[in-house]
């Protein structure tokens, strides 16, 4: 698909690299979890085909977030309400008033305070593998101790783009856990180009401190928590935290949603959002009645604001 890239400007100056492609009916915002660059994501198969996928039902809209891939790189990462408002800039530069979002693990964050926030700007949130919150508590066991948590960022920013640092995500995110070579450098090439070890460090810092769990229950937006297997307890539980949201458990265990199997999760989408390829979004029949009054221009003269809006 042919996917320019282009810059948004943020209201504090930063640039914001992103793309826009497919050939939908509805706009989707695609947020994968962790950090790509756009001119690299294209060049792993499994992920263009991915992309290709969505691209057949939407106009789907990527970005690298600040600090990160094409963006700018000298600006601070920012706050999960920063990740909002350059979000808010990219629909702005693209014209685009309102947009689907899909959001994988904490990236999901931002489509749901986007919805606490700024819900004329959001129709609907798809939650890939939805996490509420990277550190354990009582009440969410899923995430893991501050000190673990730290310990593998600092191993992590020591071998940033390495080959075992590639080998070592990929094993992590791949077909359950069955990767080629090829994988592990395009991976290892992937992190080099999008941040360096020590931005690694600050972001995994930024994300392990997201926490949208009591954000959740105030939420009033179409969610559609989306997941495999692996990861069904903890996206119950965060499905069981959103008002009206829907569950849908697809079987596999793979952590990506390129990998395994694709079409099924194509297909949760496209369902949720009302759309299949090269068809309008969801359509139905209604009736307008239109009625008027006579001499209503000198009825409501007579009558006042007031009583006319009840008249």
């Amino acid at each position: 698909m042919d996917a320019e890239t282009r810059y948004a400007k943020a209201d504090d100056g930063a640039r914001i690299a992103y793309q826009v492609f497919g050939e939908g009916s509805v706009h989707l915002l695609y947020m994968p979890y962790f950090l790509f660059n756009l001119d690299l994501f294209w060049d792993f198969a499994p992920i263009a085909a991915w992309l290709e996928g969505l691209g057949q039902f939407a106009r789907v809209v990527i970005h690298d977030p600040r600090g990160t891939g094409l963006s700018d790189r000298d600006v601070e990462p920012g706050s999960l309400e920063r990740r909002v408002a350059d979000v808010v800039a990219v629909l702005d530069d693209a014209g685009i008033d309102r947009v689907a979002v899909f959001g994988s693990r904490s990236a999901g964050a931002v489509g749901a305070l986007m919805g606490a926030t700024r819900s004329e700007r959001i129709s609907s949130l798809t939650w890939w593998h939805a996490c509420a919150s990277e550190e354990w508590a009582p009440d969410y066991p899923w995430g893991a101790p501050p000190e673990q948590l730290e310990a593998d960022i600092e191993a992590s920013e020591e071998r940033w783009g390495s080959r075992q640092d590639g080998s070592t995500h990929a094993a992590n995110q791949g077909p359950m856990g069955l990767v080629d070579s090829d994988f592990q450098r395009w991976m290892g090439k992937m992190y080099r180009n999008s941040v360096t070890p020590a931005r690694a460090a600050a972001l995994l810092r930024t994300w392990r401190a997201i926490d949208v769990r009591g954000l959740l229950p105030t939420m009033a937006l179409p969610t559609l928590v989306l997941a495999r297997e692996s990861t069904r307890g903890e996206s119950a539980a965060v499905a069981g935290m959103i008002p009206g949201s829907e569950l849908v458990v697809l079987p596999g265990e793979d952590h990506m949603p390129w990998f395994g199997d694709t079409a099924s999760v194509l297909g949760a989408v496209r369902t949720f959002l009302g759309v299949e390829p090269g068809r309008l979004p969801r359509r139905f029949l209604a009736t307008v009645l239109f009625t008027d009054i006579v001499a209503s221009t000198q009825r409501a003269a007579a009558a006042g604001d007031e009583r006319w809006r009840g008249l």
